[in-house]
């Protein structure tokens, strides 16, 4: 009678297992757009793990084909399509790319003998392989130190323990931003409609026209002159950014805010600062791009003092004009000093009216405030025409053994990256140090 309630044990919770196998599979493949698959997976006795693998390898077939493109919304001025060459994505849809977890990413990487942990990060990994796989197809060979990442995330310090840095997360009654976040300069150019390319493989070079051709003259019958235009070229290399923070094991494994929200922003925040100060102020040396400031052929204006007239703010939209290169929306930037004096400074003495007009406009003209800029510093341009060329993927590393003693492990991103600029006559800089 003992063996009998022994087998029925067995029976049954061969059963529940055999629904949870189901119920996981149907809910896998609904939730990547792969039901099709689901049945044969199931009468085939595939595993989750088995199961992951070939909706992996669906969603790299569906990125293959051409995409179906919908009906375009209407372009916000002065915006530019992304480009895409060799895409670091693999045909991942938005609600898929969002699913991809970077704290059960650095916990596999964390705890690789721990088979729950390994077994978590399942979608991750085959994220990774499959990322790794169609780069090499495309010509771009990837040798990963760590998880590779198909969006682009930077980094912070986040220590649990440190109240400075992330230990006060760590309490019972959660609530999300309910903690104090620390102070960041704004993003220098984010909302100007900087070109993005993407998924880029190597070096490139894009053809770039020079000098014009020229209009003759002639008689009737006499041969006109044959001109050419002269073309040149616009380059961009890799530069690797690499970037860390450190998390506690405490923080991945006991916070109870959302963790993964957290680090995710906090990562694409750090990332976007840095390059969009190296947009502005990269040396072109030190393995950094070159940056507006040292782009040779932009135009500059010099201020008489500090703090710039409303002739001098319109001396910098004319230098533009002037040389044909308004080809686009154009809008100002500067630091929170020189704004607050557009608040202050008239157009003319005596007329109430000042250099900053209402609706936040100069020269009728929209302004960005960011404290990136440096110190004296204006610019002005048709910022469509900077580039930002984003090489390869984002490789996740994770080092649990630098900071062992103080129960740390150190997160590193690499991103190759790059600026260039089509025509540098559309933008212009004024200071009164030039």
């Amino acid at each position: 009678m003992e063996n009998q309630i022994d087998i029925e044990a067995v029976r049954a919770q061969a059963a529940a297992d055999e629904r949870l196998r189901v119920a996981a599979i149907t809910g896998l493949c609904r939730e990547h757009g792969a039901d099709d698959l689901a049945q044969g997976l199931i009468e085939r006795g595939a595993s989750e793990a088995d199961a992951m693998r070939d909706v992996l390898a669906a969603i790299g077939k569906r990125a293959k084909q051409p995409a179906q493109l919908a009906t375009p919304a209407p372009a916000a001025r002065g915006s530019q399509p992304i480009a895409t060459g060799a895409n670091a994505d693999i045909g991942l849809t938005e609600k898929e790319a969002g699913s991809f977890s970077f704290v059960r990413a650095i916990r596999a990487q964390l705890m690789p003998n721990d088979r729950q942990a390994w077994e978590d990060a399942a979608f991750e990994r085959e994220v990774s392989a499959a990322t790794v796989q169609h780069m090499a197809r495309s010509g771009f060979e990837i040798k990963p130190r760590g998880i590779i990442v198909c969006n682009d995330v930077l980094r912070r310090d986040l220590t649990a323990g440190n109240p400075s840095g992330a230990g006060d997360l760590i309490f019972t009654d959660a609530r999300p931003g309910s903690f104090i976040e620390v102070l960041r300069k704004r993003n220098a150019l984010a909302g100007l409609g900087v070109t993005v390319l993407s998924g880029l493989t190597g070096p490139v070079s894009m053809p770039k026209q020079t000098g014009e051709s020229q209009v003759y003259w002639k008689g009737e019958g006499v041969q006109g002159t044959q001109t050419e235009p002269t073309l040149g070229q616009v380059n961009m290399t890799l530069k690797e950014m690499s970037a860390w923070t450190r998390f506690s094991r405490s923080l991945v494994l006991q916070s109870s805010i959302d963790v993964e929200t957290f680090v995710r922003n906090e990562l694409a925040t750090v990332a976007g600062l840095e390059l969009a100060r190296v947009g502005l102020y990269g040396l072109g040396s030190s393995s950094q791009p070159e940056g507006l400031k040292f782009t040779t052929g932009i135009n500059t204006v010099d201020f008489a003092a500090a703090q710039p007239t409303y002739a001098e703010l319109v001396a910098m939209e004319t230098a533009i004009n002037a040389d044909d290169a308004d080809v686009d929306a154009m809008a100002y930037i500067t630091n929170a000093t020189l704004y607050g004096g557009f608040k202050t400074t008239e157009k003319a003495t005596g007329t109430a009216q000042f250099v900053l007009e209402p609706g936040g406009t100069v020269n009728s003209y929209p302004v960005t405030r960011s404290n990136q800029v440096v110190s004296g510093d204006v610019w002005f341009g048709v910022w469509s025409q900077m580039m930002l060329g984003l090489f390869g993927a984002v490789d996740l590393q994770v080092n649990p053994y630098s900071e062992d003693r103080e129960g740390n492990i150190r997160v590193t991103i690499h991103q190759a990256v790059d600026y260039a600029v089509r025509h540098p006559e559309s933008f212009c800089r004024g200071n009164n140090t030039l």
